[in-house]
């Protein structure tokens, strides 16, 4: 029996800026420009407007990811592994500069200096820039819109990873293998999945109000709104937002930690190591995979509906593939110098059918699921993502109805590249959000079919010197992909498949080895 543990320690330190040019918007700072309002800018660094820290939160090292591999051998034949191992993200501001704000400075240089028609200033003489210091406004983002970063972001999102199953020598070469393999996903970072702004849907029943304008607590009180601020003016949709001091200003989402993933598989592996001239690998994959970002190892939100329901969105991810086959073959035919057939040939005959090789590479798939479409009309104020159709399901079922042999490529919008039962979405009612889920495991796209193969020989011609020539083809049996369905309402083709791709295609190549 074999067994081993380790242990990984990692972590964040706190992000700094060189110069401390980092701005954050703090929901918990008040605002004294809005009568104390939760949410005001902060700046990094010493002195007057700054905050007296270098980073908007602390490091994180508290980041312990343990892992244990075990392996048991039941009999000659037959072994049985299994493991478990947590992994880190590490996380930073990501790949652009962090916000700045008005950290930088600025130039001024009066529109109109000298009079109409006249040049503001000559390059002989020089810029007359007038600079502008910093501005450490906490009333920045109520102005331009701003970046809130999470207090989450210095802890990393962490993988959790599973394996067990068993491995079993058949005769000898060949090797059948039988495992489950799982991971889960938790604490992934995806700002994209959060909309600090938003309206919470269950006030769009208000309707009208919410592009009232609302000037004086009067007015408030009157159309049933909450005054948010003395001096408040602006729509009612306004006085309802977390931070109504933003009005429309946009108010950005870096590293929360809200992000997860769930992934099950069944694996089937056979293998016949390379012997008598053949090497054969074929893989069976079953598998689920389910989350709420779109990307599962690194976080990464697409904007869900609704910043207050984020579990709606939980579902199988795009790229969920049910069932995968997988397969490599490579021979060395039993032909020429050396070999079982014709081992003794003359030279001649033997550059000519001894020395071959014949590889390929097989990929079949089940296909991902379908979309939402996107509703053509939206609630009466709404200031968050794309709203979702409405989904109804269908008699019989929701399923996919496409018939390839009835695919025409000249008209998109011919009923026999129906795909879904259309009359399923609708647009969404007034004043509210779609009812459609984020993705449809039950209608997929269609089986993808590949083969690759290559042909390839090498000759002698000297001791020391070998040329190669090879035949690669790519797709060898000219199989076709169709394109997922039109999801836009406003099309004529809603619904059908528009397009279809792939194509065969081969390269000649030669090698010299000396």
């Amino acid at each position: 029996m074999g067994f081993r543990v380790g242990l990984r320690w990692s972590g964040n330190s706190p992000q700094y800026e060189e110069n401390d040019k980092i701005a954050n918007f703090n929901p918990f700072l008040p605002d004294p420009n809005y009568g104390g309002r939760l949410g005001a800018v902060e700046y990094m660094g010493s002195g007057t407007g700054r905050a007296g820290k270098r980073a908007p939160f602390p490091g994180n090292w508290k980041d312990f990811g343990p892992t244990l591999g075990i392996a048991y051998r039941l009999n000659e034949r037959l072994v049985m592994r299994g493991g478990y191992g947590i992994s880190f993200r590490p996380e930073a501001f990501g790949w652009t500069y962090p916000w700045t704000a008005p950290f930088n400075e600025t130039n001024t240089v009066a529109s109109d200096s000298k009079g109409t028609y006249l040049p503001v200033f000559n390059i002989d003489n020089g810029f007359p820039k007038a600079s502008l210091p910093a501005n450490m406004d906490p009333s920045y983002a109520a102005k331009f819109g701003g970046t809130r970063y999470s207090p989450g972001y210095v802890g990393s999102g962490y993988v959790q990873n599973f394996n067990f199953g068993f491995q079993r020598e058949m005769q000898k070469d060949r090797v059948l293998e039988l495992e489950w393999r799982g991971s889960k996903g938790t604490r992934l970072h995806s700002g994209g999945n959060v909309t600090p702004n938003q309206i919470d849907p269950k006030e769009l029943s208000r309707g009208s109000v919410l592009t009232q304008t609302i000037s004086t607590p009067a007015q408030a009180t009157a159309a049933g709104l909450p005054c948010p601020y003395a001096g408040f003016s602006g729509l009612g949709a306004y006085t309802l937002l977390p931070f109504p001091q933003l009005t429309s200003k946009g108010l950005g989402a870096f590293g929360d930690p809200v992000g997860m993933s769930t992934y099950h598989s069944l694996n089937l592996i056979a293998t016949k190591r390379m012997s008598r001239g053949v090497y054969l690998y074929g893989a069976y994959v079953f598998s689920k995979n389910l989350a709420n970002v779109t990307d599962v190892s690194n976080g990464g939100g697409g904007g869900i509906q609704d910043t207050y329901a984020r579990y709606k969105d939980k579902a199988v991810v795009s790229a969920d593939r049910t069932h995968v086959i997988k397969a490599a073959i490579n021979w060395n035919p039993p032909v020429g110098k050396g070999r079982a057939l014709l081992g003794n040939s003359h030279p001649v005959l033997n550059a000519l059918v001894g020395g071959w090789n014949v590889s390929a590479i097989l990929n079949y798939q089940s296909g991902t699921p379908l979309g939402h479409p996107s509703s053509r009309t939206r609630p009466n104020f709404w200031n968050g993502p794309t709203v979702y159709a409405n989904f109804n399901t269908p008699a019989g079922g929701f399923k996919n109805v496409f018939d390839p042999d009835k695919f025409d490529p000249w008209n998109a919008a011919n009923p026999s590249n129906r795909y879904f039962d259309t009359s399923a979405f609708s647009d969404a009612a007034a004043q509210s959000l779609g009812t459609s889920p984020n993705r449809f495991s039950t209608v997929r796209g269609l089986w993808s079919w590949n083969e690759d193969a290559t042909l390839s020989k090498s000759f002698s011609i000297v001791e020391s010197v070998r040329l190669q020539v090879r035949l690669e083809t790519f797709n060898l049996l000219n199989r076709h992909s169709f394109a997922g369905p039109d999801l836009s309402m406003s099309n004529a083709s809603f619904g059908n498949v528009r397009t279809a791709s792939g194509n065969r295609s081969a390269q000649l190549g030669a090698r010299l080895e000396w």
